[in-house]
This record gives C-alpha cells, structure tokens and sequence, in this order.
C-alpha cells in the first residue's frame, strides 16, 4: 500500500514541481554559446523557449486530463490493497499540469509584452538567472549568508 501511494505522491510533486522550477529559473540550460550571441538574438531564443516550454506543458496537461476521464469512464482502480480509484491521485496530477500550463503560458506572455514594450533588459530577467548570480548565489549559500 505506501508504494502505490509514494507513486501517486511522487507524480504529483514532479507536476506541481515544474511550475516552481519555471518560476526560479532552476531548470538546466548549457550557456556556452547562448552569451556569445547578440542580445536581440538571446532575447528571440528565450522567447522561444518560454513559446515551446509552454506548448509542452499544455501536452502535458491534455495527456493527463484525457487518461483521467479514461479512468474515470472505465471505475479503473490501483491494482494494490487500496484499490482506489486511480481518477483520484490523477485528478492531482491534472491539476499540477494545469498550474504548469498556466504559469508557462504566463511566463511567456510576460516575456512577449515586455519585448514588445522595448524592455528586453527585464524581460532577460523571467524565469533565468544569469551564470554569475548563480556562482554568487551558490557562494552565499557556502558561507551559510542569506541573499
């Protein structure tokens, strides 16, 4: 029975999860040749990948809304002692996807009006952190100091 829970649990935090490693700027980006690359260009790519990130979420969303109606429709149980309806964990980790579409769509409309305002300098900003601010980020949390 707590492995079939763990499961439910585990799937449900990676979903709600995303939405916090959009926010923070903690998802994993290789920036060897991305700060070579004139600002205009770096702006068009980040905006790219806000744009993308954004249609993956909502996949992501659709997918697991459309398995927990399957299951719903179906009464499809776990198959441990529980024996509960698998639309109930589901249900969670539709709305963890839901919360992820959403704060993707977010992101990326901020991202396009504060461009299209001409503020590409906050609009760098949104959902990164430069490699020098986590280099003095990860020194600050070294030496134990608050940021």
């Amino acid at each position: 029975m707590r492995s079939s829970l763990s499961v439910y649990l585990f799937a449900i935090a990676i979903a709600f999860g995303l939405s916090f490693t959009a926010l923070c700027g903690a998802h994993i980006r290789v920036d060897v040749l991305y700060v070579r690359f004139p600002s205009a260009m770096r702006r068009a790519l980040d905006f790219l990948a806000f744009a993308s990130l954004t249609g993956l979420s909502i996949f992501f969303f659709v997918s697991a809304l459309r398995l927990m109606l399957a299951s719903l429709e179906r009464g499809a149980t776990s198959n441990s002692v529980l024996a509960a309806p698998l639309a109930i964990p589901q249900a969670f980790w539709v709305a963890g996807f839901f919360v992820f579409a959403l704060t993707c769509s977010l992101l990326t409309l901020r991202h396009g009006l504060l461009l299209a305002r001409g503020l590409g300098a906050e609009a760098d900003r949104i959902g990164r952190f430069g490699a020098g601010e986590e280099v003095a980020e990860a020194v600050d949390e070294a030496l134990g100091r608050e940021r």
